[in-house]
């Protein structure tokens, strides 16, 4: 008997898309709260939906690092994105807190 191997992979694949959402919507849940505790900081943290992409290079992985980077720059958390604390720019800049 010949089995195929497609079902298993399907299986698989919403397996792993539940899991990433429920990973994703508890990592958003924790970190909604703690920018909420905030000093004048309430409301809304994220976007309802998320959206995933594959890196295809080294050049796509800097666009898509940059454009993240900038998110707390465009919110007016920060002027610059270095600013933030435990933020990759930072990291890039020198200038990451210790944890």
């Amino acid at each position: 008997m010949v089995h195929d191997a497609k079902p298993r992979a399907v299986a698989d694949e919403a397996i792993g898309r539940a899991y990433h959402a429920a990973l994703l919507n508890t990592w958003k849940s924790f970190t909604a709260l703690h920018i909420n505790r905030s000093p004048g900081r309430e409301g809304q943290v994220w976007y309802r939906e998320y959206f995933d992409r594959k890196i295809r290079n080294e050049g796509h992985f800097e666009v898509a690092r940059h454009y993240t980077e900038q998110n707390p720059v465009k919110a007016r958390l920060c002027c610059r994105a270095e600013d933030r604390a435990f933020s990759s720019a930072a990291h890039w800049a020198g200038r990451s807190a210790e944890i």
